[in-house]
């Protein structure tokens, strides 16, 4: 081989190492730009995730607001019905009262009218 083919293959060398070097430069730059693309993506995954997760969370604060509402209207139902039975034990205790008075008095009436029939037939007799 002489000088002229030597030198032609070290210059097709460099210009290949030049390539080389380029093409390690363009690899590099569409592996950053392949990393930016996964991570958009899954950022777009996530995104998605936490929008459903989001929407769920609102429907389940929405089914909690509803139960809690149903919750204070039962509460408000037993209240009144507490109310109610609380009147009419009050209203039963002072019927039982009234009954018990009358029929105190209804002892005493029948006790003088016996007493009138006893005074009446020793009267008569």
């Amino acid at each position: 081989m002489n000088n002229y083919n030597i030198r032609q293959l070290k210059d097709q060398n460099e210009n290949l190492n030049k390539h080389v070097l380029k093409l390690r430069k363009e690899n590099e730059i569409l592996k950053e730009k392949n990393s930016a693309f996964k991570n958009e993506s899954a950022n777009e995954y996530y995104l998605k995730k936490f929008e459903v997760a989001e929407n769920e969370i609102i429907e389940l604060i929405q089914k909690n607001d509803a139960l809690t509402k149903k919750a204070q209207d039962k509460d408000k139902q037993i209240f009144l019905l507490q109310e109610k039975i609380s009147n009419l034990t009050v209203s039963n205790d002072v019927c039982k009262n009234d009954y018990e008075i009358k029929i105190e008095l209804l002892e005493k009436e029948n006790k003088r009218l016996k007493e009138q029939l006893v005074a009446s037939v020793k009267t008569i007799m």
